[in-house]
């Protein structure tokens, strides 16, 4: 490939990372990243470019599209695609493309972290065993093992699955799911079963959320969802913060209407140091950082990468990255 496209990075990255990704990027393309977070930078890079990738808080409206009139597709670093403006990319003609199962590993392993570290009070103990204070006794009657515990994970994806596989690792009493779609094959190699979301916030010992956000899962674990879980339960959320009412959470946990929380995600990103969240000892928080390893970087640029040379190639991309197709299928891109 000989011509020069231009691929604008729109999420912030440290510099180490940049060069990580640059070092995976095919000839015949150059990349321009932003280097803050201010809306003129985000300008600066995207007016001339060809393509996009994203990442980040950057809202993806027609304001963004058309201060970037020689763009052609847009491909997600990730697969949470709710800063984006759907409707105005097909009006657009925009295609837009995931990188599904790209982190799936790295999330799924933070996932299970953060279940370890709320049963066994990970944090509190950390922060007291540094100040010199052996907490040996008074927590044994609020701490957990997974072992023969239900666990229940709603949203059976590319994260789910992976979820499932290592959790059996700890011999939970079952796995059960929710999803919208039934995962028979899952069923079959995993063992797990499906249940209605009632069933499994009712039965649970352990929750575990992996769905998309959108109008459909907006808030759908809150107060009525808090009264059917056990006063043991553990949630744990490592999607969208959006997907949990955050009042009703704290409600919930204030109250030990549930035992803990595990959270890598939150409503408003990125959270605050005043959040009323971070006042109590039963919850584990991390930064959304669950996909931040290194090796899902490398495997989520390279993943970037691939797809936006099969556009340019005339080449179909994964049928379950596409969000957006274009307009008549995949098409070549001509030189600029």
């Amino acid at each position: 490939m000989t011509s020069r496209y231009k691929i604008a990075l729109i999420g912030y990255f440290a510099p180490d990372i940049i060069a990580e990704i640059t070092k995976r990027m095919p000839p015949g393309f150059e990349l321009d990243a932003v280097k803050d977070k201010t809306k003129e930078e985000l300008l600066r890079v995207i007016k001339d470019a060809d393509f996009f990738i994203g990442f980040g808080e950057w809202k993806i409206d027609a304001e963004v599209i058309r201060a970037a009139p020689r763009l052609k597709f847009i491909q997600k670093w990730g697969i949470g695609v709710d800063k984006y403006d759907l409707s105005a990319l097909r009006d657009a003609g925009i295609p837009l493309a995931i990188t599904a199962g790209g982190n799936a590993v790295a999330v799924a392993e933070l996932t299970l972290a953060l279940m370890l570290a709320a049963c066994r009070h990970l944090i509190l103990l950390d922060r007291t065993t540094r100040a010199g204070k052996f907490l040996k006794t008074e927590l044994r009657m609020t701490s957990f093992e997974l072992h023969q515990k239900t666990i229940g994970i709603i949203g059976l994806g590319n994260i789910g699955k992976r979820v499932a596989k290592r959790v059996l690792a700890f011999e939970p009493k079952q796995v059960l799911y929710h999803d919208i779609v039934r995962q028979e094959q899952a069923e079959r190699e995993l063992g797990v079963r499906l249940v209605s979301r009632d069933e499994l916030l009712q039965a649970s010992d352990i929750i575990t959320l992996h769905v998309p956000l959108d109008d459909s899962t907006r808030r759908m674990i809150g107060a009525r969802e808090f009264g059917l879980m056990k006063k043991t339960a553990i949630l744990v959320n490592a999607c969208r913060g959006g997907v949990v009412d955050e009042a009703e959470l704290y409600a919930a946990l204030r109250d030990r209407r549930i035992l803990a929380a595990g959270l890598d995600v939150f409503e408003k990103e990125p959270t605050t140091a005043d959040n009323p969240l971070f006042a109590l000892d039963n919850i584990v928080v991390t930064p959304h950082a669950a996909g931040a390893t290194f090796e899902a970087v490398c495997n989520v640029a390279q993943h970037c990468f691939d797809n936006i040379v099969r556009f340019v190639e005339g080449k179909p991309m994964p049928e379950e990255d596409i969000v957006v197709p274009p307009p008549a299928g995949i098409r070549h891109v001509a030189s600029r």
